[in-house]
Parts: C-alpha cells; structure tokens; sequence
C-alpha cells in the first residue's frame, strides 16, 4: 500500500509542478502583451509657457519621452499663456506621470500641480541655471546612422522571421532610422542579393548606397534540435550575424548570439527562441554601434532653427536652400504655424557658424536676420524689402476656393506688382502686396471688386493693413426687366450700353430701339426692378447719370441727369454739315476754358453739343462770334444761362 503511494506521489508532484510552471507563464505572457498593447489618452494642461516655448516643450516631449505615440495640440491661450495638449502614449497613465516628473529637460523645469485619471496640470519654468559646459554637452549629439537589416532564418515552418523583425523592432525603439527589408526583397523577388547575405563587403556597399543605408546588418539563424522535458518543447536559436561599413566597404562589427525559447508546441518554441535571440541580438548591436560610432568621430550637432513673419512660399525655399546646403545632414519640418517655422537640422556646423551663414545666405526676395541664439537654438526673422511689400491684407471668413480667386485676381490687377501668401488659417488669410495707389485707394477698388459667388467688405485700414470680410453673394435667377430711358445722346447710348454689359448681376443686354433720343433694351437681371432701380440711381456713368421716373416689376423708365458742373452749357447749331460738325468739335477740345465737350445729338443738320466752359456762356457766345472758322463761320442768334442758338453761315 505504502509503495503504490509512493509511486502516485513520484508521479503526481512532477504533474503539479508541470501544470504550475505552464500555468506562471502564460500569465506573465499574457500580462506582458497586456501592458506593451496598452494605449492610453491624456491631457496636459501647461501653464506659465509662451508660444514659442510651447513649441520646444512639445519637442523636448517627443524626443525625451519614449511611450508618447502622438502629441495633438488643442489650444493655446497666449492672454494667459496657457495650453492643452492631447497625448496617445503606451502603458499606464501613472507610469507617464512618474516618467514626466523625472525626466530632465535642457531648457526647461517641470512641476506637476495636479493629476486626474485624465488631466494632468503642471507649469513650465524656463531654467537659469544652465551652465555653458551644459549646453555644449547637450547640443552635440551623436549622430545615429541609418542601417538595412537582412537576416535569414532557415526553418521552412517559420510563419515570419522571428528575428529580423524583432531587431527592427529595437533598433527603431533606439532612434534608428532603418530600411524597409521588403524593399529589397520586391527588388529581388528570386532571393536576395547572393553576395549580401553572405557578408561581402563589396556588394553590402553596392546595394547600402541603393537605399541610402550607412550600415548594413546580414546574417543567418538556425535552430538545434528540439528537446522535450515535461511535456515542454524547448529549442535555441543560434545567429551570426556581420555589420558592413557601406562608406567604407569593410566589416564594422560581427557577433554571435544564441536565445532559447520553450512552449506546448514545437513550431512555437522555435518561434520563440528566434525572437529571444533576436531581442538579446539588439542589444548587443544597439550598444556596440553607440560605442563604435561615437569613437569613429562621427558626431554633428543638433540646432532648432525658429523662424517667425514667414511665408509658405518663403519657406518651401528656406527648405530647398537648407537641403542643399553642403553640411548640414538632415533636416525636420517639425511645425508651421500662425507664420512661425520650426526646422530641426543636422549639421556639422556650430550654431554660431550656422547663424553666420544664415545673414549672407542669397534668398529669393527675402533675407534673414539673427535675433538671438544659443548652441541649440537659432531664433531668426525674416527681413523683407518694404519696397515690394508694402500693404497687408487681412481676410476674414474666406474659403480655400475664393482665396484661389483673390490671389489670381490681384496678381492680374493693374498697379500691383507683388503678391505673397503669407498664412491661411481657419478662414484667416494675410496677404501681402505691393501697390502703386496706396492702402486707400486700394481699399476702394478691393470694396468694388466683385468675384464669382462673393465680394470683399472693409472693415478698416491704415496706410501699411487693410482688414476685410468676405461677403457672399446670394445668386438668384435672372428677371428680365425693360429700360426705357429718355434724352440720351447717342454718344451716351455707347456708354451706357457698355456699363450694363459689364454690370455685375446683369446676364444679358438687349438694344431695342434708340429713336430721337429714347432707348429701350431688355436686360436679364439677378436684382428685381426695385433693386435695380435703386441701383441704377447710384452707378455713375462717365459723366452723366440716370434719374428713375417710376417702374413696375417688369420696367423702368428713366431720364439721363446731366451735372451741371461739367456740362453747364448747350450749344445749339444750325444748318451744319458733318464734315463741318467735325472741324468745329476738334476747335471746341482744344478751346482754352473748355474742359469737357459731349455731342448730344445731330439730326438733319441740327446739332446739339453740351460742354462746360470756365468763361461763362456770355463771354463764350462772344468768342464763338468772332472766332474764325475754316470754310464757315457762325452767327450766334440768342443765348440763355446754360444755351446758345447759333447759326451756321457757309462761306
């Protein structure tokens, strides 16, 4: 009895054991997929920062704190100098806070006021106390190179390779820039490159250069043979792998890593014991390549270049100066707001030297000015020549489309001779020109443009800033309306026909009938007759004006005003031919005292010509009297105020 208890107790204990050991890890297994896969939202309410703080504060964030996956600004209250920033980050809440308190900041001190499970409030306080050895320490970074990995794992039932993803995985966790592997492999869908894979240096440097790869990482993984203790399956996976200087073509570094994995099946303990070797396989590489990289003298620093009053345009050509600019390695639009650029750059330049290059460098129509900087920070302004920029637009409520519309129609407009887009945000748009008339002139004509679907209202202006408001314009249906008009010359016929064509809301413009002075068209209008009456009554007509009688819904009748200040004298002519009409016209324009001369009418041989005259009608009947003409001379037969009855005699 005590022997088959014994054997039950040898049997039963290794079992629990078993079943225990199984049973603690897929708990942390699962406890650790658990927690890398957690993704959390947060809010950050940031108190006592300005604008431009804000911006290197949100830049210190992403680079110093690694579970942020996205940063998200809300607001910023520049009155208060307050702002809300949402946050994606991995892992818990608590573990961000902690991080936050505790990490370091060049510029910066961070003091955490409140924390909720969903907002956490803290204030930003600039730091005084750097020392000059801090920032030299801190601007000068090592440079990380941009590596291609291929590592080839030979187990014809693994699902992906175990290892070369994992490696990825932890170098780009470290900050390096690497190369899609499947780039290579779409490149060479056969196999890869026979020599890369083996380690040649040779065709390593070939193909790094490709792909713009400064190390390249090759190598081969294999599994011994699988044991199987306590109905575990356990295998290890051994990798050589040799890192090659594509500058060079040589061999950078090699290494040999052996990982083990063990689970309830075969095919996944292999798996495993891939993905344990590739994990302790980045490490290793990670910290040798820092270490490495460091001695080989391949440093460059690292320089925020924030630059303020710019434009889109100006900055897409900062951008293409800066890419070519030889020594500097990269660079990183980081932001592009309210017309404040934040570039990163990569340079082998100092900031000092880079700011010295920055004040001589040739700019299309720009140049910039230093206003201070540090070994990290180059804060600049751009200098514009006034000459070319000389009025600023401000535009409220306007659309994309309709700014499209602006910008074309000002750059086709007469007297203006440069146009930039400054900023367009939130319905905001600046827009800065250069016109010959001056803000208040420009003002007006802005007032009287109309576009496709909306017009421009000012709301005020000075003498360098116009501010506006985009008005939409209500499209209706054409209405047709008849114009029956009286005492109009033919000259005034012209006129008149050409400034409805042209009217904004009239479709189309027919003449009827124009018979001793009266027309009659039919137009097709947007307004009713009211609107147009109304409108009629206001449109100067280049010299002269209309006078509404009365109208219905479908006509109006008017008379043709005259002002008398320019045409306050009638001459009447009688028999008068045409070629005699001619002559006297050409006389009566270059007539001192005479400012303006209008044919009103000539019909069987009576003429009517209105002009306005400094002298007076008396002394001008007087002069008409004695002035000799060619082929005829004239006889003036009475005169009133504003007429004068003149008779014609043929010599």
């Amino acid at each position: 009895m005590m022997m088959a208890f014994d054997r039950i107790n040898r049997f039963l204990i290794p079992l629990i054991f078993l079943f225990l050991f199984i049973f603690l890890s897929q708990t942390d297994i699962s406890a650790g997929a658990d927690a890398s896969s957690l993704r959390t939202q947060v809010a950050l309410k940031v108190q006592n920062v300005t604008f431009k703080e804000l911006l290197q504060f949100e830049e210190s964030l992403k680079q110093r704190i690694a579970s942020i996956e996205n940063l998200d600004r809300q607001n910023f209250d520049a009155a208060g100098n307050e702002a809300e920033i949402k946050l994606t980050i991995k892992g818990a809440l608590q573990q961000f806070a902690t991080d936050l308190a505790l990490t370091e900041f060049a510029d910066f001190e961070i003091e955490v006021l409140n924390q909720t499970v969903e907002l956490i409030e803290l204030r930003v306080n600039q730091r005084r106390d750097r020392s000059p050895f801090d920032a030299a320490i801190s601007d000068v970074i090592v440079k990380k190179p941009k590596v291609m990995i291929l590592i080839s794992e030979r187990y014809w039932q693994a699902s992906s390779p175990a290892i070369e993803t994992e490696v990825i995985r932890k170098f780009t966790e470290k900050g390096y820039k690497v190369i899609d592997p499947n780039q290579i492999r779409s490149a060479h869908p056969s196999e890869p490159p026979a020599g890369l894979l083996h380690g040649d240096p040779a065709a390593a440097a070939t193909i790094g250069r490709q792909y713009g790869a400064e190390l390249v990482i090759v190598g081969e993984a294999h599994t011994n043979d699988t044991l199987i203790s306590y109905g575990l399956y356990t295998s290890r996976a051994t990798s050589e792998i040799r890192i090659l200087d594509v500058d060079t073509a040589t061999i950078f570094l090699a290494h040999s890593e052996t990982g083990k994995g063990s689970d309830l099946t075969q095919n996944m303990a292999i798996q495993k014991a891939f993905q344990n070797t590739g994990e302790l396989l980045a490490e290793h590489l990670t910290k040798q390549i820092a270490d490495r990289w460091e001695k080989s003298g391949k440093k460059e620093y690292g320089v925020s270049l924030v630059v303020g009053e710019l434009t889109f345009s100006q900055l897409v050509q900062l951008e293409q100066v800066l890419h070519n600019w030889r020594g500097i390695d990269a660079i990183n639009l980081r932001s592009f707001e309210a017309g404040v650029a934040v570039i990163g750059v990569e340079t082998a330049h100092s900031a000092q030297h880079l700011a010295a290059q920055l004040v001589t460098k040739p700019l299309n129509q720009f140049s910039l000015d230093i206003k201070n900087f540090n070994t990290m920070q180059i804060d600049i302004e751009v200098r514009r020549a006034v000459a070319l920029y000389d009025i600023q637009l401000v535009i409220a409520n306007i659309t994309f489309e309709e700014l499209i519309q602006l910008e074309q129609a000002l750059k086709q407009w007469s007297g203006v001779t440069t146009v930039f887009l400054r900023s367009f945000d939130l319905g905001i748009a600046v827009i800065e020109l250069h016109y010959k008339g001056g803000a208040q002139r420009l003002a007006g004509e802005l007032l009287r443009k109309t576009f496709s679907n909306f017009s421009l209202d000012i709301l005020n202006f000075s003498d360098k800033r116009i501010d506006l408001d985009v008005v939409i314009q209500q499209v209706a249906e054409p209405k047709p309306v008849t114009l029956v008009i009286s005492q109009l010359s033919f000259e005034q016929l012209g006129q008149l026909e050409q400034a409805l064509k042209k009217w904004e809301g009239i479709k189309s413009v027919s003449l009827q009938e124009f018979d001793a002075g009266n027309a009659i068209f039919d137009i097709h209008s947007e307004q009713d007759a009211q609107q147009l009456a109304n409108e009629l009554e206001r449109k100067p007509i280049n010299e002269f004006a209309l006078d509404v009688k009365n109208f219905t819904p479908t006509q109006i009748n008017i008379n043709v005003v005259r002002a008398t200040s320019v045409n306050d004298v009638q001459l009447i002519l009688s028999p008068l031919a045409f070629n005699q009409l001619v002559k006297f016209q050409k006389v009566l324009k270059e007539w001192a005292g005479v400012d303006t001369v209008y044919l009103r009418s000539f019909d069987s041989g009576v003429a009517i010509i209105e002009l306005h005259t400094d002298n007076g009608t008396q002394q001008l009947a007087e002069e008409l009297g004695s002035r000799p003409l060619k082929d005829f001379v004239l006889d003036v037969t009475n005169f009133t105020p504003d007429r004068i009855n003149i008779s014609v005699e043929t010599e």
